[in-house]
């Protein structure tokens, strides 16, 4: 959280007393498929998380995060409940509910990753005897002519893998290593399924790859609900890479944003490939937001992300909404906005001109756009 962008910085919240020790003390432990760190600290209470990765924050997206569980012993473990496989890449701010915090820009992220104030220290690896076979890189955007990916094997008799529902190619020993995206157009997205077998029985899974273009430019696009929790006279938008800590807004207070009779709105193009990506609201006269994680077509109030925007706004009636194949449609009958949410619960929201609206960058997969459910092929 870059110091110079602060007029004031937000309140860290209630810290409660004295820790109560779980007896006995739960040992640190992680099962397979969980994703989970854990933290160690002599007097923090509570202990919180903020993780984050270029896309989305997995700790609620309001500053300091999410509450640790105690463990004992000075221990505390944090689990994601969601659906994502949080990427390599990511990265972690543990807090004392704000007040004390591990250092900017951020502790790598490792599942199981065991820290202490300094850093990470050690993994906590998982103990079963499954048969599982662990991809590397587990899944997301690559934006090389290639992908290289390492599969490997564990308490497996037999396994193999396959690119795109194609033949199944056996894993001879404990790892193979293979590569995607050859002759793959731009925008593509790449799924590689696996099965391993051993003497407790059967896995399978699956990880999706996106083949992107370098040069490709991202149009950002971020709105800001003014109406009840701040009544700002003018809302700025102050957007930096917490990575880099390049500025893509100008200086602080950074840019004024646009208001178009319901939400303000600010957007810009870039061709950089934003690794944290953080945004600030503040009326520059001294009143602000807290650093919020920025999440592209996403609508904000002052305590952050709004799933409920949309609605709160209001929407045009006698909309029509369907699929078209891979594309979302939406026939309106004046200009408005809808939410489009995924199935793990993340929310954008998009603009809609009068007359027919179709959207083409969305993966296959379930979506509710307003309140239809709807699939995309």
């Amino acid at each position: 959280m870059p110091e110079e962008t602060w007029t004031q910085k937000p309140n860290g919240g209630n810290i409660s007393g004295e820790r109560e020790e779980p007896d006995p003390a739960i040992t640190p432990a992680i099962e397979e498929d969980e994703q989970a760190i854990f933290f160690e600290h002599e007097s923090w209470n509570p202990a919180t998380a903020w993780i984050w990765s270029a896309t989305k924050n997995y700790t609620g997206g309001n500053w300091p995060g999410q509450n640790l569980t105690y463990l004992g012993n000075n221990v505390y473990k944090w689990t994601y409940t969601g659906t994502d496989e949080i990427p390599e890449g990511s990265k972690i701010i543990f807090s004392q509910h704000g007040s004390s915090q591990t250092p900017d820009p951020g502790f790598d992220f490792v599942n199981g990753g065991y820290y202490t104030t300094s850093g990470y220290v050690k993994t906590i690896q998982p103990a079963t005897d499954e048969p599982i076979v662990k991809l590397n890189p587990k899944g997301g955007i690559f934006k090389t002519p290639t992908l290289e990916i390492t599969a490997t094997v564990s308490n497996a008799t037999s396994a193999w893998y396959s690119i795109d529902s194609g033949s199944q190619i056996s894993i001879t020993g404990s790892s193979a290593t293979f590569s995607i995206g050859e002759g793959v157009e731009f925008g593509k997205t790449i799924t590689v399924s696996w099965s391993a077998t051993g003497p407790k029985g059967t896995r399978t899974g699956k990880a999706t790859y996106t083949k992107q273009d370098p040069n490709a430019a991202t149009v950002w696009t971020i709105y800001y609900d003014n109406r009840n929790s701040t009544s700002w006279s003018n809302v700025n938008a102050y957007f930096w890479d917490n990575a880099t800590d390049k500025k893509y807004l100008g200086v602080w207070p950074g840019t004024e944003m646009t208001f178009d009779g319901k939400l303000y709105k600010i957007t810009f193009t870039t061709t950089d490939d934003i690794i944290t990506p953080m945004i600030i609201f503040n009326n520059g006269g001294g009143d602000q937001t807290a650093d919020l994680a920025a999440v592209n077509n996403a609508t904000y109030t002052k305590s952050g992300i709004d799933p409920a925007a949309i609605t709160n706004v209001g929407q045009a009636s006698d909309m029509k909404i369907y699929a078209r194949g891979s594309y979302i449609v939406v026939e309106s009958p004046q200009a408005s906005y809808v939410s489009i949410t995924t199935i793990d619960g993340r929310v954008q929201t998009r603009e809609i001109n009068e007359g027919i609206n179709v959207f083409t960058d969305f993966a296959p997969g379930f979506y509710i756009v307003d309140s239809t459910k709807i699939y995309l092929r």
